[in-house]
């Protein structure tokens, strides 16, 4: 038996957003995203069966010794060596046919890629620290992390030229390969999942990890998320009045912005629709033919398809009113999950509910009044419909909530700016009293849904902090690798280290000080293995490791040859460790804003190396002639 450890929830918040029941933004024209639009139903049920949910808590399951390892469940090491024989496989297929990416562009004698060095696997580990590095101590563009201070231009000092040139991280970045170039043409459009392909292994990766480590409690959410991407693409998505309009669409189900399974919105090829039977049969068509089945639409069908993803248990699913109807929350019915989510009118509920939505008035024709409630029964008895006086008329679809008159809960109300007739602002003077904020007990129905429906919500505010912020420009792939699976393994890694009730370090209260942990932790272990950034090294690579040759390259007499021209070798050129040299020579006397050379009046040797060999610092400064006294 895995041994399993507990965490109670967070605290739930004594306030309630006037604006989370707000209908979501228009979305643009040629979005495909469907969302329900079903006849009114008629009638109405003399009576509500609540499904019954037992509630409990989420349970993480135990985590590594190190952060690092933590980390690495989410980017084994096995999957990076596949990474890194993809990416070599790629440079050297591009080099053999004279081209530089995958538009068969000719090869040049100024082209980059001809610098290509290859890559292993603690190269790659380096490059993701670099990358998440960059995320976190943001710049406007990416050389400008690469600069260093001087005299009359300061500015931060990164720690990351240590470790990757900057030109090594860019050749780096644009060939880094995820996928096998054989199998997968990213420039061929016929194919449109070939975008979400190129991230598909990765992508099953970490949500397998997530739902092995961490046992969500019952109420989990059901919410789109975008991954921001501007570039040419048939896959983009446009939702007007979002955080982040335009990208790619991912559908997650979360919970306290851990995302446990995402799918991919497609546009050309959107998932299995899904058929709910229908209680009763209904005529249809001229000829009334009874009708004993309707489809969901695709966009209602992607909650089934999530919570089907799940461990087998019983969840209390949250939607809002793009997902929400009667039919789908019948069908999570039957599948065993409670639902709770607001409604649009052309959902499918009743007419005496869309009536109510329209007019604000209850069905007796009297105005509804602020905090009131009305409930109206499904005629199937598996469905409750609830309209709630606010600001203005909300509706609500439950199988849980009831909306009983006990089923109250106290929340902090702001006084609504909207007021609306003289007589509805006179019950907010008597209500209010004068006060912005007044303890109102609310249906329990609306309390929860604003406490549970953040959940994805949640996630995104955690990761948009540190998130790497640079345009790429080489396809849609590259956004969804690193601007969102990269981030989501950084931050569900980081919610179960905090959540844990027995981890092995202290907890880091904070995604940026978790990404600096995990950035120290890969230099710390794989930038001297990576050998990324070259430091004395020159000649043949077999000569590296070789203590003769280097022994030969200390002695004078053997070694050093009248070259006719001055040493590129700095410790044949005078310099000593630790005197500070000029970075770039002084045209005119008295030049401005130039630092000073100790060794300006040295003496230069035309000697230079035979065989110039990887030498430590320290035997290098013996070789230079000494500066004049």
């Amino acid at each position: 038996p895995v041994a399993i450890e507990t965490m109670s929830s967070s605290k739930i918040q004594d306030s309630i957003d006037d604006h989370s029941f707000d209908t979501l933004p228009l979305r643009a024209a040629d979005d495909p995203t469907g969302v329900p639009k079903f006849p009114p139903e008629e009638g109405r049920g003399d009576d509500f069966h609540p499904f019954k949910l037992e509630y409990r808590d989420f349970k993480i399951n135990p985590l590594p010794k190190e952060p690092l390892e933590l980390f690495q469940l989410f980017i084994p090491i096995s999957l990076i060596q596949s990474w890194v024989d993809y990416t070599n496989s790629w440079v050297a297929y591009s080099l053999k046919n004279a081209v530089i990416d995958n538009w068969n562009t000719p090869l040049s004698k100024q082209s980059r890629i001809l610098k290509w060095e290859g890559i292993s696997t603690a190269t790659a580990y380096v490059w993701l620290g670099v990358l998440i590095y960059l995320g976190i101590h943001r710049e406007i563009s990416i050389k400008d992390h690469w600069k260093s201070p001087s005299l009359g231009d300061q500015r931060p000092l990164h720690s990351i030229i240590k470790f990757m040139p900057l030109r090594k991280f860019e050749l780096i970045t644009r060939y880094f390969r995820t996928f096998n170039y054989t199998k997968l043409d990213v420039r061929d459009e016929s194919d449109l999942l070939k975008t979400f392909q190129a991230a598909e292994e990765w992508s099953n990766h970490i949500q397998r990890v997530s739902i092995e480590l961490y046992l969500p409690e019952t109420n989990l959410t059901v919410d789109e998320c975008m991954v921001p991407f501007t570039g040419r693409s048939k896959e983009t998505t446009l939702v007007k009045g979002k955080p982040t309009p335009v990208g790619s669409k991912v559908w997650v189900i979360a919970q306290q912005g851990f995302f446990l399974r995402w799918l991919w919105h497609v546009k050309s090829s959107p998932y299995t629709a899904v058929i709910v039977n229908l209680p009763t049969a209904k005529p249809q068509g001229k000829k009334g033919k009874l009708r004993t089945e309707i489809p969901l639409s695709n966009t209602q069908s992607i909650v089934v398809h999530l919570v089907k993803r799940l461990l087998p248990q019983t969840y209390h699913v949250f939607t809002d009113n793009l997902f929400s109807s009667p039919q789908l929350f019948r069908l999570l019915r039957q599948l065993g999950f409670g639902a709770t989510g607001t409604a649009r009118p052309n959902c499918g509920i009743s007419t005496e509910m869309k009536r109510i939505k329209e007019t604000g008035k209850a069905p007796d024709g009297t105005p509804l009044r602020y905090n009131e409630v009305i409930l109206i029964p499904m005629p199937d008895k598996q469905v409750i419909q609830i309209a709630w006086k606010d600001s203005s008329v909300v509706l609500f679809i439950s199988t849980v909530h009831s909306g009983a008159p006990h089923e109250r809960t106290l929340k902090k109300r702001k006084l609504p700016a909207k007021r609306g007739t003289k007589a509805e602002a006179q019950q907010l003077q008597q209500i209010f009293n004068g006060d912005c904020f007044k303890m109102i007990p609310i249906p329990t129905v609306a309390a929860q849904y604003n406490d549970e429906m953040n959940h994805v919500d949640r996630g995104d505010q955690i990761r948009s902090y540190t998130t790497y912020e640079h345009r790429f420009r080489r396809g849609p792939w590259q956004a969804l690798l690193w601007s969102f699976l990269l981030e989501v393994a950084l931050a569900n890694s980081f919610i179960l280290q905090k959540k844990t009730r027995h981890p092995r370090w202290k907890p880091y209260s904070t995604l940026r000080a978790w990404k600096e942990c995990i950035c120290n932790a890969i230099f710390n272990t794989y930038a001297a293995e990576g050998g990324t950034r070259k430091r004395s090294r020159s000649g043949k690579e077999e000569d590296i490791e070789d203590i003769e040759a280097r022994q030969n390259h200390l002695q004078r007499d053997i070694n050093h040859v009248r070259r006719g021209s001055y040493s590129p070798y700095l410790a044949c050129k005078g310099y000593r460790q630790g005197q500070p040299r000029p970075f770039k020579k002084r045209k005119e006397k008295g030049g401005y804003l130039e630092p000073i050379s100790g060794n300006q009046g040295c003496r230069k040797t035309r000697y230079g190396c035979k065989v110039w060999v990887n030498v430590p610092i320290v035997a290098i400064i013996l070789i230079g002639p000494r500066p004049r006294s």
